[in-house]
């Protein structure tokens, strides 16, 4: 299983295309009842563009949504490269690298 990040446009932000993203994967972790391991990290730039990270477990819950935003695999994040959990559980902070 793999990490996969999505990286959004200043534009596409503006257009709430986060927020869609957000929304649309806390109802998949709900349905599946919270999974400790999925989680939706985020990093807002300067430019105002932004990037989220999905978990491997969050990746499978969520495919539909990484292919419609053209997500890549990656490897896991550093603690640094996220803001925090946009969606999850706090106990996902623990696959991030340090």
């Amino acid at each position: 299983m793999h990490w996969y990040k999505i990286e959004l446009t200043a534009d596409q932000v503006m257009r709430n295309a986060g927020a869609l993203i957000a929304i649309e994967c806390n109802k998949r972790f709900l349905a599946a009842s919270l999974p400790p391991y999925a989680a939706l990290f985020g990093k807002e730039h300067p430019d105002t563009s932004q990037t989220f990270y999905l978990t491997p477990d969050a990746a499978v819950l969520c495919a539909d949504i990484i292919s419609s935003y053209n997500g890549q695999q990656c490897s896991a994040p550093s603690v640094s490269d996220v803001d925090g959990v946009e969606v999850g559980t706090s106990t996902a902070q623990d696959l991030l690298t340090r």
